[in-house]
């Protein structure tokens, strides 16, 4: 297998993967002779002619005998590769059967399940989509230009985020600070400097610290005119020139 392929972890042998990651031979492959897999060059060439092939993720080994049948003797029906399989516990790619056995693992069913059932619902098979809900949302309706809304206009896009904010806040995220716009400010601190008053001082009498006062200093001067200033700050610098108290 090459060493130099860029994946944290290497394909398995006997898989597409493996060729493309450097198993090209079958003499080097360590599947030679296996009466169960095949070698990396042998399934590389066998998904490029077989379709339902293409559809197996690129680094699952295939088997000699392409098949899927139920493990013999089992006392439960298999469901392996289902949604169902997921919802039961089975949610590793590769501790799947089905991942040895070539089919589809129990993780790539309920992926192609839930596919399949967003589409349906959004081209409006099955039960109507509830439009400007969270379910609505994990229905499958994320285009806010086609979302119907609700009836006051809430796509369900927005019900997410604002589902995701009241979480945050429930979890003790704050917001982020509000921001405005800057410009009275930095001509008030740049007046301030004009007249003598160092940085260190306009710190002082503003409450502002001396890197924010440094950089209102400089706004629009030097480029920095993107420095993001919270409202807070501003406030502070106006509240003490609409007092005079920078005299």
């Amino acid at each position: 297998m090459s060493a130099g392929s860029g994946r944290s972890r290497p394909a398995p042998h006997g898989s597409p993967a493996g060729f493309e990651q450097g198993c090209t031979t079958a003499l080097g492959c360590p599947n030679l002779g296996s009466q169960e897999l095949l070698t990396c060059v042998d399934a590389a060439t066998r998904r490029r002619g077989d379709w339902s092939l293409r559809r197996l993720p690129l680094d699952q080994p295939l088997r000699v005998l392409q098949d899927v049948a139920p493990t013999p003797h089992s006392s439960e029906p298999e469901v392996h590769g289902t949604p169902w399989g997921y919802r039961r516990g089975c949610r590793d790619r590769s501790s799947c059967p089905n991942w040895r056995r070539g089919g589809f693992t129990c993780t790539d069913a309920r992926a192609r399940y839930l596919e399949d059932y967003r589409r349906r619902r959004v081209s409006g098979e099955g039960s109507s989509i509830d439009h400007g809900t969270l379910a609505g949302y994990h229905a499958g309706c994320r285009d806010e230009a086609r979302c119907e809304g609700d009836a006051l206009g809430t796509t369900c896009s927005e019900a997410r985020r604002r589902y995701t904010l009241e979480r945050a806040r429930r979890a003790g995220i704050r917001p982020a600070p509000l921001v405005d716009d800057p410009t009275a400010a930095a001509r008030a601190v740049q007046r301030w400097a004009g007249s003598g008053r160092s940085i260190r001082e306009i710190a002082r009498m503003t409450g502002v610290a001396r890197e924010t006062v440094l950089a209102l200093a400089e706004h629009e001067r030097s480029g920095s005119s993107a420095r993001r200033f919270t409202t807070t700050t501003v406030q502070r610098v106006l509240a003490v020139e609409s007092g005079r108290d920078a005299r």
